[in-house]
């Protein structure tokens, strides 16, 4: 004989089906209530532990009614049995008694009656239980098979009814009748019939109790043999309605800022404890609040996790994408099962890059009624507390200043910080170098003072007659911005020392600049002082300056000048944006005398 049923104990001679006990001895191991929201679960019973004996004892729960009471069989009756009298070994033997029928040494046993002079029929078995399920019980589907050990000339009848108490029984669930033989025979079973019975539209509490009937009926001397077993019940139940307790999880999300570009970034979180049964969430309505427009949020997400830690927590539900300005905003369709116990759950934003510095978002505090909804349950506990204020930051917005002042190996430099993102500017400052494109770190150089507004920078120890690129630059918590504007300046030339005079004659002179450090490019002008002349490229004099290279200079002979005379001559630079030094310190030297003749020369 096979065990019927799922989720099935087996214990020796007892029935054990997820807490419902057998009524005859406390609830047996089980289930307890708000363990499980199974809708239906089996038990059976296939007599097998009650072992080989004579005076087998029966399974827990299980009785026989003395000789000939079965038609006015009730659960309290005094004189109900819980033994056999009587073990048969392949449907052997013509006394009547309560049968422990089976093979001989076999296990495999049932139990049942056989009728005789001396043991009156009709009998019956009795069964009963108490649900300690955690769940009313609706409806039982049952079946039993009876099986026939000794046929007779003695019809028998079969018959199963169900109570709710034990003494009122309802009309038979199942009949049958086994037919008179002409002639006694004996099997291990003979023939075996399954009976099938249903019992509707029950509400059987937890702790209520019910009750089966298993009528065997025949009389006489010539009875027939018949056992019960593998009887089997599955049970269907109403559905438990979950308790849900809203709460925070720990400590709410405290006010703070959010970076443009930050994803995941904590608005909220809860805490749901699910007891009696499994819950279902279907829908979390947050309510947002703060100054916050649809393109500042790319991403608003709900997570849930077993612990209260977000960082392993799962995404749940569709992140929504667009959620427009302040108001309630809806997960919906989120189907998410809840069996007993603790659940966390985190409400996250995702900040665009292109968010806007100052705008603030929050999710407020939650209330059980209006923020989640369930497909059954009973709800309490929150409201939550709200969650702080977050304020999205950016990185501080920056101009390049022109410079304001150079020098030969000095100038001051400027920016502009117009916007903070909302965060502290920390730093401000200058980025140069000699050449264009210059980066955050070619020669950073930090401003005396921080905060927003127009700032400058003194640099010092630059070259002579050197162009600089610059860039200015400002940082905050969010990180640094280098202003997308380069300028650039070019430090003035140093200015010349006294020129070399040398080779006179009656008419020229020889005038060599001296650059006085400057570099190569820059350029010349070479003054007479006595009539302010400047020197020409082809020695002679005029008004307007000529503008040379030291190179392009060279040794210059300076012609028409008059002999036996003093001159004197000074030079000025200029550098290559053509900024221009004040004199040098004069040069000075006499012109010959003219040939044959001497005359004290004079200075010109």
């Amino acid at each position: 004989m096979n065990i019927f049923g799922i989720f099935s104990t087996r214990r020796a001679g007892a029935v054990f089906g997820l807490g419902l006990a057998l009524c005859a001895l406390a609830p047996q191991a089980a289930f307890a209530a708000g363990e499980s929201n199974a809708t239906s679960s089996t038990i059976s019973e296939n007599f097998n532990g009650i072992g080989i004996s004579a005076t087998a004892t029966l399974p827990t729960g299980f009785k026989m009614t003395a000789a000939g009471a079965g038609s006015l069989a009730t659960w309290t009756n005094t004189a109900n049995l819980t033994a056999t009298t009587i073990a048969q070994s392949n449907g052997t033997g013509a006394t009547g008694g309560r049968i422990n029928w089976g093979a001989t040494g076999g296990t495999d046993r049932a139990i049942g009656f056989m009728t005789s002079g001396s043991y009156a029929g009709p009998n019956t078995i009795l069964v009963g239980f108490t649900n300690n399920t955690g769940s009313t019980i609706t409806q039982i589907v049952g079946s039993a098979s009876f099986e026939r050990y000794r046929t007779n000339s003695t019809a028998w009848t079969n018959a199963i009814s169900f109570s709710t108490d034990g003494r009122t029984w309802g009309a038979s669930l199942y009949s049958n009748v086994l037919a008179a033989s002409a002639a006694s025979g004996y099997g291990y079973p003979m023939t075996s019939n399954v009976a099938t019975f249903t019992v509707a539209s029950q509400s059987i509490a937890v702790g209520g109790t019910f009750y089966l009937r298993i009528f065997m009926g025949s009389s006489g001397s010539n009875s027939q043999g018949l056992g019960l077993d593998e009887l089997s019940l599955t049970l269907q139940f109403q559905a438990s309605t979950p308790d849900i307790a809203l709460a925070d999880n720990g400590t709410q999300v405290a006010s703070g800022t959010v970076a443009t570009g930050t994803t995941s970034h904590l608005l909220h979180t809860f805490k749901l404890t699910v007891s009696t049964a499994t819950a279902t969430l279907t829908d979390v309505a947050v309510p947002a609040w703060g100054t916050f427009a649809s393109a500042d949020i790319t991403n608003l997400k709900l997570w849930q996790n077993s612990s209260a830690a977000f960082g392993t927590s799962t995404n749940i539900g569709t992140p929504l994408t667009s959620i427009g300005t302040a108001g309630v905003k809806t997960f919906s369709s989120l189907a998410r099962s809840l069996p007993a116990g603790d659940h966390f759950f985190y409400v996250t934003a995702d900040i665009a890059s292109g968010g806007t510095a100052g705008n603030t978002i929050a999710i407020g505090a939650l209330t059980n009624s209006t923020a989640l909804t369930f497909s059954s349950g009973n709800k309490s506990g929150g409201p939550t507390a709200a969650g702080g204020l977050q304020t999205i930051i950016t990185a501080p917005a920056v101009t390049t200043v022109a410079a304001s002042a150079t020098n030969t190996t000095t100038a001051t430099v400027n920016g502009n910080v117009t916007a903070d993102g909302s965060s502290t500017v920390t730093e401000r400052g200058v980025c140069y170098k000699t050449s264009s494109s210059v980066t955050i770190t070619d020669n950073r150089t930090a401003a005396s003072s921080n905060g927003t507004g127009t700032y400058s920078v003194n640099l010092s120890s630059l070259s002579v007659n050197q162009i600089y690129y610059f860039r200015a630059y400002a940082t905050n918590s969010v990180g640094t911005t280098l202003s997308d504007t380069e300028l650039n300046f070019t430090t003035r030339a140093n200015t010349p020392s006294a020129p070399t005079v040398a080779n006179p004659t009656s008419s020229s002179l020889d005038i060599t600049v001296n650059e006085n450090g400057n570099p190569g490019t820059t350029e010349f002008a070479i003054q007479r002082t006595s009539d302010s002349q400047y020197l020409q490229a082809d020695g002679s004099w005029g008004a307007s300056a000529i503008w040379a290279t030291k190179s392009t200079w060279g040794t210059k002979t300076a012609t028409g000048l008059a002999a036996s005379t003093l001159y004197s001559f000074q030079v000025k630079a200029r550098n290559s944006v053509n900024v221009e030094t004040g004199f040098g310190s004069t040069g000075s030297g006499p012109t010959a005398a003219a040939s044959g003749i001497w005359i004290n020369p004079m200075s010109a």
